[in-house]
């Protein structure tokens, strides 16, 4: 999932096995590959494309370091929603990232993809501070949003 949700672009093209089958590619899915899991990042990368032309908010410092947290977002205020992600790295101590939203001013519900935790949160024009925890590292967190 923390290699998945890194890579989401607006190009992606993500398949299960080559559907052409040449040389070694194989035709089928292996016998235990995760199905289920795949049709969950599927419909997650399905859900976030639209996303990926609105605009673009880098809300930590993205650089190569594995001892910190790297977090980023989009927003499409013409569809009133967005996403923002954080990855713990590898050699991160921290369990937890306080952002600060800077979105545009109104009331939002923020979804956690994973847990489901919904966060019901008034954003004022200065922005708001916004909790993320990962209980593991690697870890990849997704948010999604809605302005009421």
């Amino acid at each position: 999932t923390y290699s998945f949700r890194s890579s989401l672009y607006g190009g992606m093209g993500y398949g299960m096995f080559h559907p052409c089958g040449y040389g070694s590619a194989p035709i089928f899915p292996e016998e235990n590959y995760p199905i289920e899991w795949h049709r969950q990042m599927l419909e997650q990368y399905q859900f976030t494309k639209p996303l990926f032309s609105g605009d673009f908010y880098i809300y930590t410092d993205c650089g190569s370091e594995t001892d910190c947290w790297c977090s980023y977002g989009f927003d499409r205020s013409d569809l009133n929603r967005g996403c923002l992600f954080a990855f713990r790295r590898q050699d991160c101590s921290e369990d937890t990232l306080k952002l600060h939203l800077n979105l545009p001013e109104g009331e939002y519900v923020f979804r956690n993809y994973d847990t489901e935790e919904e966060r019901s949160i008034a954003i004022p024009t200065d922005g708001v501070d916004f909790i993320v925890s990962a209980p593991d590292k690697p870890y990849a967190v997704a948010w999604y949003y809605t302005k009421i």
